[in-house]
């Protein structure tokens, strides 16, 4: 069975081990396979690991928050179309952030994701 990152598991991480090492924050393109383009603008509390995370694609926007701990990440975003999408993210030994996403209230609305043009490397 495959182990499903969730904000709890990695703000428990946090807790433990302090500050990040990553720094995600300003404006990110995310590219996902169901051909979306999304528009992030993160800004992050690098002790903490917390993430305010600012969305819009297609006329859409929305909030949302979550958590990054080392190379893992996960956030959500609460649409004003009235959907809510989940974001699971990894750091790559290239430092490209990749991962999933699904519609938390369609499920079975999946698709891949990778931030384009730019890299994460540690600090």
């Amino acid at each position: 069975m495959r182990s499903q990152i969730t904000l709890a598991s990695i703000a428990h991480v946090v807790s433990e081990e302090g500050t990040m090492e990553r720094d995600i924050s300003g404006d990110l393109l995310v590219k996902q396979s169901n051909g979306s383009k999304v528009n992030l603008h993160v800004n992050e509390d690098r002790a903490s690991g917390a993430l305010i995370v600012a969305a819009s694609f297609d006329g859409s926007s929305g909030t949302g928050d979550g958590v990054i701990r080392g190379d893992e990440l996960a956030f959500t975003i609460d649409w004003h179309n009235g959907s809510k999408g989940h974001y699971e993210g990894h750091f790559g030994p290239d430092n490209v952030l990749t991962g999933r996403t699904f519609d938390m209230q369609r499920p079975d609305s999946r698709a891949y994701w990778f931030v384009d043009g730019k890299t994460f490397p540690r600090s």
